[in-house]
C-alpha cells in the first residue's frame, strides 16, 4: 500500500513555478529521504502533502484517498508534520504545549506522556520551553507532530542546527518511530550522511523537478563505481568479461550491482583467471547527489 501518491503535482506563485510536474509514491513503512538543493521545492511539496498549501495542478492521494478541501480534515488526522522550524510557546512547559494541541485535536490525554517519552523529554516535561536547547526544541516539535499517533510523519530538516550528538539522537528517534511505532516517515535533510544510514527510499528533486525516485538499492546500483579486480592476466580477464577495461594492475568492470559481484568472480574462476583483489570505492549518497544535481 502506498501512503502517499503524487501525480503531476505543480505549484506556482505568480509567474514563478516552484514545483513542476512531480510524481512520486511513498510505500507504507518506508523511511523516505526527500533531498535536493536549497530552493528545489522540497518544503513546498511537503506543505502540499500536509494540506497547508494547495497545488496549482496535479493530485495528492493519502492512504488511497484524494486530498481535497472536503477530505482534508479527516486525512490530516492521520498525519503529523514539522516544517522548517519547531513550534511551541516559550513561556509554557512541554506538557502545557501538548495540552494546547490536545484541546484542538481531541486525542487521548495519555498520548501526551507517550509522545514525550518517545522523544526523550519525559524528564523535562515540566520545564519551560524557553529554557530548552535547540535539540530539545527539535524533539518537542516532533512530539507535537506525533502526539495524535499519526500513520505518516513529515519532517522538514529535523536535524537543522543540531550538534553531532543531537543528530545521532534524531536518527535513532526516526528509526524507532518507523520500526517500533509503524510510522511511515518522509524526511528531508541536508545531512546526507545521516539519511544514507536510515532511508529505505529516496527522491531527489532539483529546480522543482524530480530527477530520481525509488528504493535505496536502485539509487546506489545505478551509480555504483566501477569494480576493480587486480590480476596479472589482463588479456584473459578482458576476454572473460567483455564489458571490462584494462587499468593499472588489473581490470575495471563498470556499472555492476553489488549482487552481481559474485557472478563476475565466478566467471573469472571458470575461465581459469587468477585474481588477487576485488574492490571498489564506497559511493556515498552525497557524491551521487552531486552528480545528479550538479552541486
Amino acid at each position: 500500500m502506498n501512503v502517499v501518491t503524487l501525480k503531476s503535482l505543480s505549484k506556482s506563485y505568480g509567474k514563478k513555478q516552484v514545483v513542476q510536474d512531480i510524481s512520486l509514491t511513498i510505500p507504507q513503512g518506508a523511511i523516505f529521504g526527500f533531498i535536493g538543493p536549497n530552493g528545489a521545492g522540497k518544503s513546498t511539496t511537503m506543505k502540499m502533502i500536509l494540506g497547508l498549501v494547495p497545488p496549482t495542478s496535479g493530485s495528492i492521494h493519502l492512504f488511497g484517498e484524494d486530498l481535497s478541501t472536503q477530505s482534508r480534515s479527516t486525512l490530516v488526522s492521520s498525519i503529523g508534520g514539522m516544517i522548517e522550524e519547531p513550534s511551541g510557546y516559550a513561556h509554557l512547559t512541554a506538557t502545557e504545549n501538548l495540552k494546547i494541541v490536545q484541546s484542538l485535536l481531541h486525542f487521548p490525554a495519555e498520548n501526551i506522556d507517550w509522545a514525550l517519552d518517545i522523544v526523550g523529554l519525559q524528564e523535562a516535561k515540566n520545564q519551560k520551553v524557553g529554557t530548552f536547547s535547540l535539540g530539545m526544541k527539535q524533539r518537542l516539535g516532533i512530539a507535537l507532530a506525533i502526539c495524535r499517533k499519526p500513520s505518516l510523519l513529515v519532517l522538514d530538516e529535523p536535524t537543522n542546527g543540531l550538534d553531532p550528538y543531537g543528530i545521532e539522537e534524531m536518527r535513532a528517534l526516526i528509526l524507532r518511530l518507523a520500526k517500533e511505532e509503524n510510522v511511515t516517515v518522509m524526511v528531508s535533510s541536508h545531512v546526507l550522511a545521516e539519511l544514507e544510514k536510515i532511508a529505505t527510499h529516496f527522491a531527489i528533486i532539483n529546480k522543482g523537478r524530480m530527477i530520481f525516485q525509488g528504493q535505496r538499492n536502485e539509487l546506489f546500483d545505478q551509480h555504483a563505481p566501477a569494480l576493480f579486480i587486480r590480476t596479472n592476466h589482463i588479456p584473459e580477464a578482458l576476454a572473460a568479461i567483455p564489458t571490462a577495461t584494462a587499468v593499472l594492475e588489473g581490470i575495471e568492470v563498470p556499472a555492476i550491482a553489488e549482487e552481481e559481484i559474485p557472478k563476475v568472480c565466478a566467471t573469472l574462476l571458470h575461465a581459469g583467471v587468477d585474481f588477487y583483489e576485488v574492490s571498489r570505492p564506497h559511493q556515498s549518497l552525497e557524491s551521487i547527489f552531486m552528480q545528479l544535481t550538479g552541486h
